[in-house]
Parts: C-alpha cells; structure tokens; sequence
C-alpha cells in the first residue's frame, strides 16, 4: 500500500506581502490625504497627551511576530491617510512595551487585568477609553467601527 502525504498551503494572494496595503486582501484604497503620521511606541507622556487631546485616538497593541497584528499593520497605516478619519490619531504600542502596556491595562473594560489577545485595538475619547475589540479584520469593518465614535453629526459617520 502506497502512502502518501499531503500538504496543501493555502495563501491569500498579498498577505505574504502584507506590508504593501495595495496588495493586502483586507486593505482597501483610502483616499489619500496630507501625510499623518502613526505614532509608534511613544513616551508615556506623548500617549498620555494624546489621550486627554481633542482627537479621537486609536491605539494598537501588536507584536513583531503576531501573523494577525501584521495584517492589521498596513490597514492602521492606510486609515491613518484616509481623508475619512482626518481627526483620528493612531498609535501603535508593542505588547512588550511594559510601561505603556500598564497604562493601558488600567482602561480595560469588563474586569480585564491585561490586554487579552493581540492585536488589541482601544479608542479613546477625551481621555477616556470608549471601545475596545481584538483581531484582524477587513479595513471596511475597521473603519465602520472607528467612525461611528466620531462627530455624530458627519452624515459619513452614520454610513
């Protein structure tokens, strides 16, 4: 009797590139927009700034090596260009950024001690965190649940 063994590798196209938003399945085209720019692991002071601004603010907690927090990496990139969310900051915290780590832990919700998964996704209004969900998703339904904390009275935010 022969055996044989089978492995089959199914890949969607783009997400070995997932650094490119272009080719990433997930990402669709924002509209371009005056460059801003996505903090990255900013002092705690910078964050704490952030927060307590005007501004809507998105922060990511990823890791280098998380295949989820990858896909979402360009899709951060993409909306923080998208003309759409024009008044939202995003920041991106490493999940071994102990100190940052611990400031945010204190703005879980529903009795969380630590950020339960990655990526973990908080967005705070007024200093206040308003939201928080987890995992990779279509840069669509991540921006539908960005917008519908912004300006009620933006006609876009109601899509």
């Amino acid at each position: 009797m022969n055996k044989f063994l089978l492995v089959i590798l199914l890949t969607l196209p783009g997400i070995a590139d997932a650094k490119n938003a272009s080719t990433c399945p997930f990402a669709s085209q924002s509209k371009p927009t005056a460059a801003q720019t996505v903090l990255k692991n900013p002092s705690l002071a910078t964050l704490k700034k952030q927060l307590k601004g005007k501004k809507l603010v998105v922060v990511d907690v990823y890791a280098d090596w998380c295949s989820p927090c990858k896909l979402m990496h360009p899709i951060v990139d993409a909306l923080a260009q998208d003309t759409d969310l024009k008044e939202v900051v995003f920041i991106k915290v490493a999940h071994d950024n102990q100190e940052l780590i611990k400031f945010l832990n204190t703005h879980l919700a529903d009795g969380k001690t630590s950020v339960p998964s990655i990526p973990y996704f908080f967005v705070f209004k007024n200093g206040k965190a308003i939201d928080q969900f987890t995992g990779a998703m279509a840069q669509t339904v991540f921006k539908s649940k960005i917008l519908k904390h912004t300006n009620p009275n933006d006609s876009k935010s109601n899509a």
